[in-house]
């Protein structure tokens, strides 16, 4: 399984992790002020990002908006229109009182119900997912590169929407490993002429046992979906 990521998106993916952490008591929390207005282009420059008292998009499809207002992945997202990864969106908005990062995803959520008129639902289906499983020999913790410290967090890695770590399908821990390891991986990106993007070219398939002693095994299981039921081009700020 290779897989070719342009650097823009691993970008865009790392920013959208931002958090704080102070507390918000209203019970249906919404943005003091919003705009949300459409943008021609991002280039390298895609973020979003979160303080006490702002939140703030440049450049981000509705699509990469909604993965995080519901704490999901790309692959968990369906009925999805062509737009909502292609059109890029500024936002800015304004928190009126101290709210932890929950919080502020619930304010986004109400805000794309808002603006975007986005209607969703969650089901689950049964699909495909690759089993993490200890490969013969064990686990391997000596190498180089990116490192995690337990097996969660390399899940997480792994299931990744866009950026180095995608692999496409949902990826559940199945080693039976709990504890703190020093786990490496050591992936390479191949520079565009441009000197500005890239693209990285991983082989999980064979880089998880060779360089860990892990192994993706294909399999099937329950998942659960969002379900786009409508959404529309954003309304006037």
């Amino acid at each position: 399984m290779k897989i070719g990521i342009p650097a823009a998106f691993l970008l865009c993916a790392t920013a959208l992790v931002a958090q704080t952490n102070v507390v918000h008591t209203d019970t249906d929390p919404k943005f003091d002020a919003a705009s949300v207005k459409p943008v021609t282009s991002g280039g390298i420059d895609q973020r979003l990002e979160i303080d006490a008292s702002r939140f703030s998009v440049r450049a981000i499809p509705l699509a990469n908006l909604i993965l995080q207002a519901f704490d999901i992945n790309q692959y968990q997202l369906s009925g999805a229109p062509a737009w909502m990864n292609r059109n890029l969106y500024a936002i800015n908005a304004s928190i009126a009182g101290p709210a932890d990062r929950a919080q502020v995803m619930e304010m986004l959520r109400n805000l794309l119900m808002e603006r975007f008129h986005l209607k969703t639902h969650f089901e689950t289906r049964q699909t495909k997912v690759y089993e993490l499983v200890l490969d013969k020999g064990g686990l391997k913790t000596a190498g180089e590169g990116l490192n995690w410290r337990t097996i969660p967090e390399l899940v997480r890695f792994l299931n990744m929407g866009t950026g180095p770590g995608a692999v496409g399908w949902p990826v559940i821990d199945r080693t039976g490993l709990s504890g703190e390891y020093d786990l490496r991986l050591k992936i390479e990106m191949k520079a565009d002429p441009d000197g500005r993007s890239g693209t990285w070219s991983v082989d999980y398939l064979a880089e998880l046992p060779r360089q860990l002693g892990l192994r993706l095994q294909p399999a099937r299981d329950d998942y659960r979906f969002l379900v786009i039921d409508h959404v529309e081009e954003p309304t006037a700020e």
